[in-house]
């Protein structure tokens, strides 16, 4: 996952590519885990995908997996920002 581009990457098939997004999330760059077995958001990595096609698209040369950690990186202040609105309102 390292060294896959995005030009990889999208050249996966479209049901493998939510795997692909999760491995390169969880995985840091030494192929160690950067995060516990099942801490990976699967509802996440769903909404996030086509972000990381978006992404990968415009910059195709570039580092698959720096795009996928980005844009879940997007998604989790989206959520953080949207749970704390919520709790300020009740």
């Amino acid at each position: 996952m390292n060294l896959m581009t995005c030009e990889e990457f999208l050249g996966l098939e479209e049901s493998f590519q939510p795997e692909a997004v999760s491995r390169a999330v969880a995985y840091g760059e030494k192929g160690r885990p950067e995060a516990e077995a099942g801490a990976v958001d699967v509802g996440g990595v769903e909404t996030v995908v086509p972000f990381v096609v978006e992404e990968c698209k415009k910059a195709p040369k570039e580092t698959f997996r720096q795009k996928a950690k980005a844009e879940m990186k997007k998604l989790e202040a989206k959520a953080i920002s949207a749970n704390f609105h919520t709790r300020r309102l009740c």
